[in-house]
């Protein structure tokens, strides 16, 4: 519960150690701490008008909302507003080395997990900030507390990060809470952050479950099922041709019948901004959706839709339509094709420009959209429309993309910023590229275990590609474009294309960690050279699915540890993985009562189904570095 004193302009996060808190509200004009102002109203909402602005203060069922209104006759900047619990304020204030912390990153393009407050690890840097929600868990007692926002977003951002006494950070720390607004105000007009909450309880496992379930609740469609499908980027990349389409597809209409899904990825195009197919499919995207759809499967689209190369005429004859760096010109970057500028969505013509293009591609036949690169667009600085806060500039974006395709069709958020697509997309991708490396595996490890919460609440959770191609499971002479091979590494970004290709036991690995996370499930190796090893794995993990997400439970486990056990309910009982991701044999041991399973009739082996016999309740795995097992658990019928 948050309570606020008007008295004092101080906040309490009653239960917790987080007291004397001051809201702190930044625009060009200056710096304004609720402390400092004067405040009126009683119960729920509070006001103090000073400056020639109105600051408020909103408590309502457990949430603080902050607000600031201008009462100026001329615009103002707003930066952000704060909430901060300065740990030289505190109290007892808490120490660093007692507690963990789960850090959850902006989109999938850093790494989130847990790890001790103030401590770099091997994935993650010493105090980064966390976005949407952010947990704290005492080492060794029942103890635990979850930031996070509440629906509705309000087109912000939201940050959550601890802040230090000590430039050590090894010491006493708070909490800030960060609206980013980034946007003008005009006179009169209003800003309000998101709402926030701050839960308390023994675990923070549920507690981030519960998290999941508020924004389910306030989701206006319910999530779909989930999809099952083959996309061309992992093997085909930008090289992807109409006949590698049309073989795959005539293959897993043959031998893979759970693949409904036909994705064309980055290839297909011109240039980035054009978005009509080049040479290699000269049938063209209406007549490639015909010959999918004549197959008995469904054809999907990749686009980048705000990204436009700089060699085109739109580039050249609608300067006006992108967006600003500091010194009034289109902000740009060179990427691997070619130098690119970013569409402004806030301009009118801009906005029409994404219905008309994705309305086309509807027509064509595509009921399948993966949106990418979008997050790039948030480099710049100066849009069109400045009163429009930063984190509304991609929902506005996928809302334009939303009613250009319908609510029937499917639509991926690759890449954006989880905040901006909530109650938008049907799925969004929560892990970062896999490729046939073990060092992709170990970092998308951390996205699928720090967002299984988000899993059919949310939306669907997309883990990437599922790939399975290994010197033992493939044909293929080249398992991957040709890359120098670099010694293994996992800080992150670093781990990028480092290490060696995965051999098939991680590939089960892999495997398993995909099934777990039940989410989409798309192929990308070139089908027809997987031979009956390969797509056994295939055919196992898409044979059943899970009805939900695996919880990891050992999340909190402790600093810079990967989760070794998932749980997930079935409708006869439980699914169980058990991953082992050090480079040490390990000897795993799980007691089935402790976790609630004390009714079980049968326990067999995922891959090859065998019997396993559980010793007074406990199931004893012996694992090899970088494997894993699943169990089935069946419940004894009553």
């Amino acid at each position: 519960m948050i309570s606020f004193d008007r008295a004092s302009g101080r906040f309490s996060l009653d239960g917790t150690p987080f007291l004397n808190g001051v809201a702190v509200f930044q625009l060009d004009a200056g710096r304004y701490a609720s402390d400092e102002l004067s405040w009126r109203g009683r119960g729920a909402v509070f006001t103090a008008r000073e400056y020639d602005l109105e600051f408020r203060v909103r408590l309502a069922r457990g949430t603080v909302t902050l607000a600031v209104r201008n009462l100026r006759k001329k615009p103002v900047r707003l930066a952000s507003m704060r909430l901060l619990f300065d740990p030289r304020r505190l109290p007892n204030a808490p120490q660093a080395g007692e507690w963990l912390e789960y850090v959850h990153s902006f989109n999938f393009e850093k790494l989130s997990g847990v790890k001790k407050v103030g401590l770099a690890s091997r994935r993650l840097e010493s105090n980064p900030e966390s976005s949407m929600l952010y947990a704290l868990k005492r080492v060794g007692a029942p103890e635990a507390i979850v930031f996070s926002t509440v629906p509705p977003h309000r087109g912000d951002f939201a940050r959550f990060q601890a802040v230090h006494e000590a430039a050590h950070m090894e010491g006493a720390f708070g909490v800030q809470i960060t609206s980013v607004q980034d946007r003008v105000l005009p006179p009169g007009a209003r800003a309000e952050t998101t709402a926030v909450q701050a839960v308390t309880g023994a675990d923070p496992v549920p507690l981030l479950a519960g998290v999941g379930r508020l924004w389910g609740r306030a989701r206006r469609q319910p999530v779909p099922p989930v999809r099952c499908g083959w996309n061309s980027w992992d093997y085909y990349a930008g090289a992807v041709t109409s006949k590698h389409m049309t073989d795959n597809l005539d293959f897993a209409r043959k031998r893979l019948p759970q693949v409904e899904y036909f994705v064309i990825d980055e290839g297909w195009e011109p240039r980035w901004g054009a978005w009509v197919a080049n040479w290699k499919f000269p049938e063209g995207t209406r007549n490639f959706c015909r010959r999918v759809k004549k197959s008995g499967g469904r054809p999907g689209i990749w686009t980048a839709p705000l990204m436009v190369n700089k060699y085109l005429d739109l580039y050249l004859h609608h300067p006006e339509w992108f967006l600003r760096d500091d010194t009034g010109h289109a902000a740009s970057k060179l990427y691997a094709y070619g130098p690119m500028a970013y569409l402004d969505i806030t301009h009118p013509e801009v906005e029409q420009w994404i219905f008309d293009l994705f309305a086309r591609l509807r027509r064509d036949g595509f009921g399948y959209f993966k949106v990418d690169f979008t997050q790039e667009s948030l480099r710049a600085n100066h849009w069109h429309d400045p009163t429009v806060p930063r984190g509304a500039l991609l929902r506005k974006l996928f809302s334009v993309i939303r009613s250009a395709i319908g609510d029937e069709s499917y639509l991926l958020a690759c890449g954006a910023p989880f905040e901006s697509v909530t109650d938008i997309v049907d799925a969004a991708r929560v892990t970062g590229d896999i490729h046939h490396l073990w060092s992709h595996v170990t970092a998308n490890v951390t996205g699928i275990s720090a967002r299984w919460w988000m899993h059919r609440r949310l939306w669907n959770n997309d883990p990437d590609f599922f790939i399975v191609r290994t010197p033992q499971t493939c044909r293929l002479r080249h398992l991957f474009r040709d890359i120098a091979p670099t010694p293994a590494r996992v800080t992150s970004p670093d781990f990028w294309m480092s290490g060696r290709e995965m051999n098939e036991r991680e590939a089960r690995t892999y495997a398993l960690l995909v099934y777990v996370s039940a989410g989409d499930t798309f192929l990308s190796d070139e089908l027809m050279t997987l031979n009956a090893r390969g797509l056994g794995i295939l055919r196992k993990v898409l044979a059943r699915p899970l009805p939900e997400a695996a919880t990891p439970l050992d999340l909190f486990a402790g600093h810079d540890s990967l989760p070794a056990f998932w749980l997930a309910r079935e409708e006869s009982g439980w699914f169980l993985g058990v991953f082992n991701w050090e480079e040490d044999p390990a000897v795993l041991r799980v007691d089935l009562p402790t976790l609630g399973i004390d009714a079980a009739s049968a326990v067999t082996s995922f891959w090859d189904g065998k019997r396993v016999q559980p010793r007074e309740g406990v199931i004893t795995v012996e694992l090899p570095p970088r494997a894993s097992e699943g169990f089935r658990i069946v419940r004894t019928a009553r």
